[in-house]
């Protein structure tokens, strides 16, 4: 497979297409983190992005709620009423 190399200018391009509908921060410089993303792909700047979204929604509920994460996390861990799964895939049978 031929991958082509994006220039620092189309990744600055693509990150501003890719955030044109997102809140960001006064601070966040796409042409600086345009620089250091060297051989990125436009899904390698997508994917950077979305996990930049997750860790400010963390970080967000963090300090709106400590802790309120880790309990969400953990409560999907809750059996599953419909088939008496657990959403890790053990059986009732083997909770204990």
């Amino acid at each position: 497979m031929l991958l082509l190399s994006v220039s620092q200018e189309e990744r600055s391009d693509i990150l501003h297409v890719l955030t044109r509908h997102l809140q960001m921060a006064a601070d966040v410089d796409l042409s600086a983190l345009s620089e250091t993303c060297v051989n990125f792909t436009g899904a390698d700047l997508k994917a950077v992005l979305y996990n930049a979204q997750l860790e400010a929604i963390h970080e967000t509920m963090d300090v709106a709620a400590p802790g309120m994460l880790g309990r969400m996390i953990k409560s999907t861990d809750i059996l599953d009423e419909d088939n008496g799964a657990s959403r890790d895939g053990t059986s009732t049978g083997q909770l204990a």
